[in-house]
């Protein structure tokens, strides 16, 4: 069933798809996955890619928040809430 058949035509579905379309392409290309790969830790915090990576899982993140678990905000949310978490 897609987003909009559910009513979640909102910011919060915007941010889930461009997010994970984002992570997709960013990932697809090998020499990126590759550059991730040989990252260490101490270069994480000023490294662009990873940071860029980063920004996106945090935005994927918020956006499965208010997707499946803020009261109200759809749904999917409801549901979740009546069946899967409490």
């Amino acid at each position: 069933m897609a987003l909009h058949d559910l009513g979640l035509v909102g910011s919060a579905s915007k941010d889930f798809l461009e997010a994970y379309d984002g992570f997709l392409v960013l990932l697809s290309d090998s020499s990126n996955r590759t550059h991730l790969e040989e990252l260490v830790p101490e270069e994480m915090a000023t490294d662009a890619l990873y940071r860029s990576a980063r920004t996106m899982s945090h935005k994927f993140q918020g956006a499965i928040e208010k997707l499946f678990l803020q009261p109200g905000s759809g749904p999917l949310s409801d549901l979740t809430i009546k069946y899967g978490v409490f």
